[in-house]
């Protein structure tokens, strides 16, 4: 007998002395937690451990089951029970064991041999389930690509091919091709036709239908659109989203890009596949997903190349037969795609391999000539006119958005497009676009909608919606470059009359609107704050600038550039012909004046304008130019606007940042004085030689100190303390300038430009020009006003940065040339009646020369279909031909001493008035307020209130020669009296026997106390018309 010793049941230990005191409460704690984290530990490796053991013996299982598919397979694939009959039980167990090794192998050569010889009886079998064929297929798509598999890839292609054509359209249900298909496209049919394609097709430089193997595979590849039901449809819709992601979007693949050019062949060939179209059209533009911008907006942009080539090449041959609705969805699925890349991908500063791939250049001249085609602009234009009002809108935005890839994206010039110069001429389709344009709104959270353009010139859109104002770059964009290339071939005149497709309300509005826009957009260029990204390099973190940050400033940035030009050129027209109301183009925004910017030009830093430089990458990345670093976000913004748009900043506030920066006196040490000796009477030739580039290279910081030498030789009196200086230059402008000398001649209306024959009187003739601009130059920068009158084509080519002016200044020139040619222009009848060729005969000093517009010219017959062209050529000749060379030498003159970066700051008429001063009379009111009194004078003694009635008296030209006289300034200065430095002055020079006397560089009048009107006014006007220099002093 057994006794059991021990305890059965175990028995806690009791410690009778009680808890122990030696362990915290803290270590208890955690020593409660260890405890539980290591049961919960075994429990997860209990969990494991019979996870592991089920999924062991579930293999085991499926192993055991499979060898016995196997068994059962072998023993009924025998040559006596290999029939039709048993075909689908073979099928059945042979997807139920398929494993790719060798054994399987051999079996699914034997089976596919099979299967294909019974494949018709096969197929109109309805016993055989669409599973089971649907699961042997994808198998056979499996071994497409892998080439120890045994099959014959020709054999694999005939099956797939046979099952998966449709057999009845009608009806879906009872045909399992459907079902074969759709699980086919969810196991990778198009990425295996694609590698299949890629080892078959060689790259070529030249795409060409004629391999052998492109149409079959581009058949396979068609099968997508033989399936396709309606746009609801979820199963289409999967088909159009496989296109897109797998074959449209690697269309830059020349593979690919083989397959695309021959499914677009049998497309134009297959009537089928042209209906299919249509229905292609409505499921991918219910697919079209465009909400996400920033969504991988690298590959977003290549990647959408990519599918614009694809889907413009696959409808390129059905455009004719499509209708206008089919039309219209086409298009707005081509604005969707383009939505996604506003700008130039070789703009964007992003160091991605896809986006320097060459074959996207292939891509792009490929779309580029789909656009071009004859079908597409023939359709395009019968759209246009076809649409309704309201369609013509949407229509017009959405080929807005193709005009803009053509010149923005693939920086075609306008010229360069077909598409570009109908639509450039098509009036109705410009003014659609500007309301199309308006209409474009958004609807915020509880409001009503807002129109976009007006949110961009408020200048005060939420950040969240700017992602929204994207959709305004490509449309205004393509309308400003639009409706700028059509008011080129419209005149002067013909805008005044009202043919400028827009009434003259309508275009004061649109200036007023793309001003604020221009403006506000400035602000979206220069983000307040740029957060960047990290990205660890090992040890190193680099920071980058995020995506969407660097594309919103370049896309703002084009847009800001595209509509100031528009704007610039507006604001010509408007200063030629004065469409626009008084201080129309002035704005208010708080950007237009910066008071950090002042300081800073009032410090005398002028470099800081004419060094910053504007791009998107001087405000969203590092930049070591220090002039940059020393502005602050609003300064830069600040001088964007000046340089830019310097006509939407008042006058008299750029008149200041030119004092400051170069009208300001210089700072000269005692070294920089040149000191010159000039003879009255050969005033301009010694001029020309003392202050030639040789002797004073850098004439803007070095004084001048005259020395006057009289008519007999002698030195006249008085010391230069400026005012010699200003009678001197005031006379070599007066002399330099004259017609009779011949550099410069007179238009009709009495202006100055330069002699087009100058090169038969003066051999060097460009050193002259060169050495005139720095006196003009010279003459601007010490406030010197002279009475010079330019022609108003000359000065804008001063200050223009392109060589060739528009026509329209040849009025300017020439009003009766411009006339002819205006009139030659609106000729209706014949042009050929009137003998004109392209060449002119010039009347040089009596000769007359034939000169050739164009090589051949004298021989080529002006008509109506090149009259334009004549035209044009013509005031070529006129404007620039005949003197670009001395306008170039003048410019470079005017350089040496102001940049011409800063006379860009104001228009002719203004540039004029720096030059002249004001038009305007004398005021002598202003002339009094700011005149001061010494040697016991005030403006309450009788000898002042006689000069003043005495010059009241005078005639306006006797109040210059009076002011001249004082000052050596015949001209009032800039925005008055109050502007003269030092001011005028009068002080008594005693005696009435003395003749009135100045001090030129004081401004000082030395006035003899005379109180007799008679008597002052006889001394003052033989004091003024005695012409003595200094020798009167």
């Amino acid at each position: 007998m057994n006794f059991f010793e021990g305890q059965y049941k175990s028995k806690p230990n009791i410690k009778l002395s009680g808890s122990s005191k030696s362990k915290t409460k803290e270590e208890l704690i955690k020593e409660a937690f260890l405890e539980r984290k290591k049961r919960e530990e075994e429990r997860r490796r209990l969990v494991s451990c019979i996870k592991i053991q089920s999924v062991y013996r579930s293999y085991l299982v499926r192993k055991r089951i499979q060898e016995d598919y196997r068994v059962e397979f072998d023993k009924l694939f025998t040559e006596k029970n290999s029939n039709p009959d048993t075909l689908i039980a073979f099928l059945r167990l042979f997807v139920q064991f398929f494993k790719f090794k060798t054994s399987d192998k051999e079996r699914l050569v034997k089976l596919s041999n099979l299967v294909l010889q019974y494949k018709e009886l096969l197929a109109n079998n309805k016993d055989i389930s669409s599973a089971v064929l649907s699961k042997f297929l994808i198998i056979q798509l499996k071994c497409l690509n892998k080439a120890d598999t045994g099959l014959n890839q020709s054999l694999i292609l005939r099956l797939i091919e046979f099952f998966t054509e449709p057999r009845n359209p009608t009806d879906s249900q009872s045909d399992h091709t459907f079902f074969v298909f759709n699980a086919l496209l969810s196991n990778g049919y198009l990425v295996e036709l694609i590698k299949f394609s890629q080892t078959k097709i060689p790259p070529m430089p030249q795409y060409i239908t004629s391999i052998p193997i492109a149409e079959p595979l581009a058949h396979l590849f068609l099968r997508c659109f033989l399936h396709l039901k309606s746009a609801q449809n979820k199963s289409s819709r999967a088909i159009v989203s496989s296109l897109d992601e797998h074959l449209f979007k690697n269309s830059s693949i020349p593979q690919v890009k083989c397959i695309i050019l021959t499914m677009s062949e049998l497309i134009g060939k297959n009537s089928v596949y042209k209906q299919k179209m249509g229905q292609m059209l409505n499921v991918y533009d219910a697919s079209l997903d465009s909400s996400n911008l920033w969504q991988n907006f690298t590959e977003t942009m290549s990647s959408n190349q990519s599918k614009l080539f694809a889907l413009m090449k696959l409808f390129s041959h059905v455009l004719p037969s499509l209708s206008s609705d089919q039309f219209g969805k086409l298009l707005q699925i081509v604005q969707s795609l383009l939505f996604q890349m506003p700008i130039s991908m070789e703009e964007q500063e992003i160091d991605e391999p896809m986006l320097t791939d060459q074959s996207l250049d292939s891509i792009k001249n490929d779309t580029f000539k789909i656009f071009e085609s004859r079908d597409f602009l023939n359709k395009l234009e019968q759209s246009l006119k076809s649409a309704g009002q309201e369609e013509s809108k949407n229509l017009s935005v959405c080929v807005a958005y193709i005009c803009h890839f053509v010149l923005f994206n693939l920086n075609i010039k306008s010229h360069e497009s077909s598409m570009t110069r109908k639509l450039v001429l098509n009036e109705n389709f410009i003014a659609n676009l500007w309301q199309g344009i308006m209409n474009i709104t958004i609807r915020p959270q509880f409001n009503n909608d807002i129109c976009l353009i007006q949110m961009l010139a408020s200048g005060s859109c939420p950040e969240a919606y700017h992602k929204d104002l994207f959709r305004l770059v490509a449309p205004l964009s393509t309308f400003c470059s639009l409706y700028n290339l059509y008011l080129l071939r419209i005149f002067d005149n013909e805008f005044i009359a009202g043919k400028a497709i827009f009434s003259k309300l309508d275009l004061i509005k649109m200036s007023s609107l793309l001003r604020d826009v221009c403006i506000g957009t400035v602000e979206l260029m220069h983000p307040e704050m740029v957060q960047p990204s990290r990205t660890f390099k090992g040890k190193e973190v680099e920071w980058k600038i995020p995506i969407e940050t660097i594309v919103k400033a370049s896309c703002f940035t084009h847009l800001f550039s595209v509509c100031s030009t528009f704007l610039q050129k507006m604001h010509r027209r408007d200063i030629r012909y004065g469409f626009c109301p008084e201080e129309h183009w002035i704005s208010n925004s708080k950007y237009v004046v910066s008071n950090r910017l002042s300081t800073i030009l009032m410090s005398g830093e002028s470099h800081i304008f004419t060094d910053t430089t504007f791009s998107k990458s001087s405000y969203i990345f590092e930049t070591d130019n220090e002039t940059e670093n020393k502005l602050s976000l609003s300064d830069i913004r600040s001088l964007t606007i000046l340089q830019k748009l310097p006509f939407t900043v008042p006058f008299v506030e750029r008149v200041q940042v030119l004092e400051n920066l170069i009208l300001k006196e210089p700072v000269y040490t005692s070294d920089s004085a040149c000191r010159i000796r000039i003879r009255r009477d050969y005033l301009y030739e010694d001029a020309f030689d003392n202050l030639s580039e040789d002797n004073v290279p850098s004439l803007g910081s070095v004084r001048i100190v005259v020395e006057m030498i009289n008519q007999l030789g002698l030195e006249e009196a008085g010391i230069d303390g400026g005012g010699l200086f200003r009678e001197f230059l005031l006379s070599l402008l007066e002399t330099g300038f004259d017609p009779i000398r011949g550099f410069f001649v007179l238009t009709n209306d009495g202006f100055l430009y330069p002699n087009p024959s100058i090169a038969d009187l003066v051999d060097d003739y460009n050193k002259h020009y060169y050495f005139l601009g720095r006196m003009l130059a010279k003459a601007i920068q010490s406030k010197i006003l002279s009475p010079l009158k330019f022609a108003g084509f000359f000065l804008q080519k001063i200050i223009s940065i392109e060589q060739q002016l528009d026509i329209d200044y040849l009025a300017t020139l020439d009003p009766d040339i411009c006339k002819n040619l205006l009139s030659l222009k609106d000729y209706e009848d014949n042009v050929e009646d009137l003998e004109l060729n392209f060449a002119i005969n010039a009347n040089e000093f009596g000769q007359t020369k034939l000169v050739e517009l164009k090589p051949g010219g004298k021989d080529m017959p002006v008509t109506n279909e090149n009259k334009i062209e004549y035209i044009f050529l013509l005031a070529k000749y006129k404007l620039n031909t005949q003197i670009n060379e001395q306008t170039k030498a003048f410019k470079n003159g005017i350089a040496n001493v102001i940049d011409l970066n800063l006379l860009r700051l104001f228009n002719i008429n203004e540039i004029q008035n720096l030059i002249s001063g004001s038009n305007e009379f004398i005021d002598v009111k202003d002339w009094r307020k700011y005149t001061v009194y010494s040697g016991g004078l005030s403006d309450e003694h009788n000898v002042i209130k006689t000069f003043w009635r005495v010059v009241e008296s005078f005639s306006e030209e006797q109040k210059r020669k009076l002011l001249k006289f004082a000052t050596s300034r015949s001209r009032t200065p800039l925005f008055g009296f109050r502007n003269l430095i030092p001011n005028f002055a009068i002080h008594s020079s005693g005696s009435a026997d003395r003749l009135p006397t100045a001090s030129t560089c004081l401004n000082l009048l030395k006035l003899p106390l005379i109180e007799d009107f008679e008597t002052m006014k006889a001394k003052l006007i033989c004091a003024i018309e005695s012409e003595s220099g200094f020798d009167l002093s």
